[in-house]
């Protein structure tokens, strides 16, 4: 805006320019605003990928309709709640990335432990039942502790808590959900005398 009679105002532009990858022939499109005041802000539409969903997610369906929602009502929420942290991890929210995870780690501790009536006991119970042991309990408690602090004190988690946290939840949830499967391993022969 530019007032005509103090000769004062603000210039702006905003440019935007499709660009297409010569690896993947991906498209997008780059967004610049820029004004006199030395405010430069760039947005990708859609936003970089900050992180991959890892392959197994789809073992966490997320809408098979009412009824998988009915026969699964669990991993469906799990499944649902993981997809949306990456969105809000790409869309880059990492604040609310890790307010995410820290809800369904709670989900999953009450999943498997039941729910003991405070988030300590919860925390105690499922290390008690084996899920984590004492060093996994303590990242725990760190990861829960980066969605307690998003949450509570206005902490705005950098890529490396974020990193940390999502890397954590993912190794836990195929941990305590995905490796399940019995291996049956032959017996040794003895040796004969």
């Amino acid at each position: 805006m530019i007032d005509e009679e103090m000769g004062l105002g603000i210039n702006w532009s905003i440019t935007n320019e499709l660009l297409k990858c010569l690896g993947c022939d991906d498209v997008v499109m780059r967004q610049t605003t820029r004004n006199s005041e030395d405010y430069n802000e760039v947005q990708y539409f859609p936003p970089t990928i900050q992180r991959q969903m890892p392959d197994w997610i789809g073992r966490f369906p997320h809408d098979n309709g009412e009824t998988f929602r009915k026969a699964n009502p669990k991993k469906a929420y799990i499944g649902n709640l993981l997809r949306q942290i990456y969105i809000a991890l790409n869309n880059d929210c990492p604040a609310l990335a890790v307010m995410g995870i820290r809800g369904l780690l709670e989900h999953v501790m009450i999943d498997r432990v039941g729910d003991q009536g405070t988030f300590a006991d919860n925390l105690k119970e499922f290390e008690k039942q084996g899920f984590v042991g004492a060093k996994q309990r303590k990242q725990l408690e760190g990861v829960l502790e980066i969605g307690h602090a998003a949450i509570h004190r206005s902490y705005e988690p950098n890529k490396a808590a974020v990193d940390f946290a999502l890397g954590f939840t993912e190794t836990l949830l195929q941990n305590t959900y995905l490796h399940d499967v019995k291996v049956v391993v032959p017996s040794r022969r003895r040796k004969r005398p």
